[in-house]
């Protein structure tokens, strides 16, 4: 089946429409938005990037946030200053230093974005209401995942309180760190004024040490835990780790209580080694669990990424049991570089999907392309479902 076509795409968003956060910084690129609706508004956490405008000479300036660990640390930005005899190599993105780590040469931290009709900006926040304050967040925010949910009370998890709120979001961060490793946070906000960092606001951390790309389940499951029925939250994860072993997947953990993951299961392998990632968290359109995801091949020298979907039905309306879900993927359903009216970008040949919306029988998808702009295909939800299930499938059992 040949796939779909958008009803309408364009660039949202690029560096140029986002002003640095100091005089010795620029912005390189504004690109994997997480998004959210909220009432009738969708809502955009943009990744901005932002590099050292220079470098003073025969040395290397690496930025990080000055964090105070504390909720209320001050937005600072600070650099180290390294001569040429620490640098073993330096990147367009990163510098490998002898000592054998090495250090991004930009710094990343969320800006939040309005948008009426889900397809233009219509406000941008002057000042980042979120942003790296404790240890774990020093080299950065990168790549957000906003879930709604509105299926519990928001003092079931006993960490926090929302002003009665009926409705709150799941935020999940990746926050690397040069001894920490790349890792995911978890905060929640009722209204994306006042944010409440896991596990607890005074005292937050990693919550998946070594695992990326993680996507909170809007819904809950029941699993069987010694003879009883019990709901567990779930989470799409990416893990890291031994990635010459196995390639990077895309698999399920679930908790009790957003603290403790575990019983994973994974939902999406790798055929012929390419590495796959979450792109969005699900959203629910005629009766499935649909989300888009990335895969990168690669190419000769480069790496490619292209966009694709996933979806999941309960097998139990097919005959199975109650713990069988149907998974099905979808062939490549978007291509990087179909924007010819942008430059390319910092990252070439990237689309990342990071986020969807449901508006009227429509699905919007948001991309961050060549790790520089922010982008929106708008589909027929028919059109997407029919293409998904033209694609692979299989029962994955939780």
């Amino acid at each position: 089946m040949l796939r779909p076509e958008p009803c309408y795409r364009a660039i949202m968003a690029g560096p140029e429409d986002f002003d640095p956060t100091g005089e010795r910084m620029k912005v390189v690129g504004a690109f994997n938005p997480g998004v959210t609706m909220e009432d009738d508004d969708t809502v955009l956490m943009i990744r901005v990037a932002e590099a050292p405008v220079d470098e003073p000479r025969n040395s290397v300036m690496l930025p990080y946030f000055d964090v105070e660990n504390r909720a209320d640390s001050p937005y600072r930005i600070s650099f180290d200053v390294l001569p040429e005899s620490a640098i073993k190599s330096i990147g367009k993105k990163d510098v490998m230093l002898r000592a054998g780590t090495s250090r991004l040469r930009h710094l990343s931290h969320p800006v939040i974005a309005r948008s009426i009709d889900g397809t233009s900006i219509d406000e941008i926040e002057d000042t980042p209401s979120f942003y790296p304050c404790f240890e774990h967040e020093r080299f950065g925010m990168e790549d957000f995942r906003i879930t709604k949910i509105d299926t519990m009370e928001p003092d079931e998890l006993g960490f926090y309180m929302l002003d009665d709120e009926s409705t709150f979001y799941a935020l999940t961060y990746v926050s690397p760190h040069r001894i920490m490793g790349v890792s995911t946070s978890i905060a929640v906000t009722g209204d994306f004024r006042q944010f409440y960092r896991m596990p607890s606001p005074d005292h937050p951390q990693h919550i998946f040490t070594g695992i990326k790309d993680v996507a909170i389940f809007p819904g809950m499951f029941n699993i069987e835990e010694r003879g009883v029925m019990l709901p567990y939250y779930a989470a799409l994860t990416r893990p890291n780790a031994f990635s010459d072993i196995s390639s990077p997947g895309i698999w399920m953990s679930f908790s009790p209580d957003w603290i403790h993951w575990g019983r994973d299961t994974r939902v999406i392998v790798s055929m012929n080694g390419e590495v796959t990632g979450t792109g969005s968290p699900a959203v629910r359109t005629d009766g499935w669990w649909l989300g888009a995801f990335h895969e990168v091949t690669k190419e000769g020298d480069k790496s490619v990424y292209r966009g694709k979907l996933w979806g999941m039905r309960p097998k139990e309306a097919l005959g199975g049991r109650s713990n069988e879900f149907m998974l099905y993927t979808s062939p490549v359903l978007m291509e990087p570089n179909e924007f010819k009216d942008v430059p390319p970008g910092y990252v070439p040949n990237v689309v990342y999907p990071s986020g969807m919306a449901v508006r009227d029988g429509m699905i919007d998808i948001y991309s961050g392309e060549d790790d520089t702009y922010v982008s929106v295909r708008r589909y027929e939800s028919n059109d997407l479902i029919k293409f998904l299930k033209s694609g692979d499938r299989r029962i994955i059992t939780i």
